[in-house]
């Protein structure tokens, strides 16, 4: 009975011994997949490694584009601010100037005319010249008269 008992026992042990040897079995096989699927995973990664970088370089160019473009865009949209309000000031100007000219024009006819009418003189700026003078002259003597008294 005991010897029927340690053969079931060995039985059983055999038994355990050809199961773990077979889990063993399994997981060497397994481990072996894993460690040739790790293996290729790894040269794969260092097949791509050069077009990774490539590509993360051009990237890095292309951003670096694409903000000198924003500054250089930010650059000309306040150059041309800057011009616009330039440009409404000269129309500002040019508009007080056409002003101005409209409001002269009525002497510039008188002076047209009197020249025309005087035979002493020949053009406007002679006129001009002569008004001047005078007008300096008069100044003079205010002065010298003021000075006096």
């Amino acid at each position: 009975r005991k010897a029927d008992e340690v053969s079931r026992v060995e039985s059983e042990l055999q038994k355990v011994k050809d199961s773990y040897n077979d889990r063993v079995r399994t997981l060497k096989e397994k481990e072996t997949v894993f460690l040739a699927r790790q293996q290729k995973t790894i040269a794969n990664i260092d097949k791509f490694k050069n077009y990774i970088y490539d590509t993360d370089k051009k990237r890095k160019s292309c951003e670096k584009r694409l903000g000198d473009k924003r500054r250089l865009g930010e650059t000309k949209d306040k150059e041309i601010t800057e011009l616009k309000e330039r440009l409404r000031k000269i129309q500002v100007l040019n508009s007080q100037l056409d002003q101005s000219i409209e409001n002269v024009k009525s002497y510039e006819e008188f002076l047209d005319e009197t020249v025309g009418e005087e035979d002493s003189v020949s053009n406007k700026d002679e006129l001009i010249a002569r008004y001047l003078l005078l007008k300096d002259t008069n100044r003079i003597s205010a002065e010298k008269r003021r000075s006096a008294e």
